[in-house]
């Protein structure tokens, strides 16, 4: 029973967002944009808790079918790429129950591929440093581990995102302080639209809407496991 009763609120809240959105007056954005975030850090305490239950029963699973989808992802990739020996793939180091992508890049990596991990500089977009599996991390901000500093820093051709929700137009929903939106805006301007993001989630995490504002971004694509 409170299963159903969080999915029942989820969905309250999106259908509640969709109306304000609509009914608001259009010159007043700071408005929305209060509305906007409430919405959010609502949405974020229940879609953590479940993305927790979520791994805790299908994670170390959901890891192996995503190394095992390294193909199916290479062939998405090679619509908007010339797919090609030393391209770099960028994922990230699992924290709060987020779907496992280290499998996955180490199989990138036996195909010919640089993995790499995001390091947070500050409110700037991400950087991103070479990572293999026997390389040593550090500590870095908001409890994340990356690659220690003086590492080779590479720019990606494809991103792995972790989220929080995801829904059917591509709009995501993380931690909220908006690295991944600032990260993919610019990549997107300075490789005029040559990267490709791939979220990685769990099928469960999908909901009706995801409350957004004119900065987040839109993903390629959206692995669900």
């Amino acid at each position: 029973m409170p299963y159903i009763i969080e999915c029942i609120t989820l969905e309250s809240l999106c259908l509640f967002e969709y109306f304000i959105v609509s009914h608001t007056q259009h010159n007043n954005q700071y408005k929305k944009r209060i509305y906007c975030l409430a919405l959010k850090a609502t949405l974020r305490c229940h879609m953590l808790a479940h993305r927790h239950r979520l791994a805790a029963y299908h994670g170390h699973i959901v890891a192996k079918i995503l190394a095992h989808s390294v193909l199916q992802l290479l062939r998405y990739v090679s619509y908007s790429h010339s797919c090609r020996q030393g391209m770099v793939v960028a994922g990230y180091w699992p924290m709060a129950g987020e779907v496992d992508v280290r499998p996955l890049l180490r199989r990138f990596s036996l195909l010919g591929w640089q993995t790499a991990l995001p390091v947070v500089v500050s409110k700037q977009p991400l950087i991103f440093r070479i990572w293999k599996n026997n390389f040593l991390l550090e500590d870095g901000r908001h409890n994340t581990l990356n690659p220690r500093s003086g590492t080779q820093q590479v720019v990606p051709d494809v991103i792995l995102v972790p989220l929080l929700a995801f829904d059917p137009a591509g709009f995501r929903l993380g931690f909220g302080a908006g690295y991944y939106d600032r990260t993919l805006a610019d990549l997107r301007r300075r490789r005029r639209g040559k990267v490709v993001a791939i979220g990685i989630a769990f099928a469960d995490q999908e909901i009706p809407r995801v409350p957004r504002h004119r900065y987040d971004v839109t993903l390629d694509l959206i692995w669900r496991g």
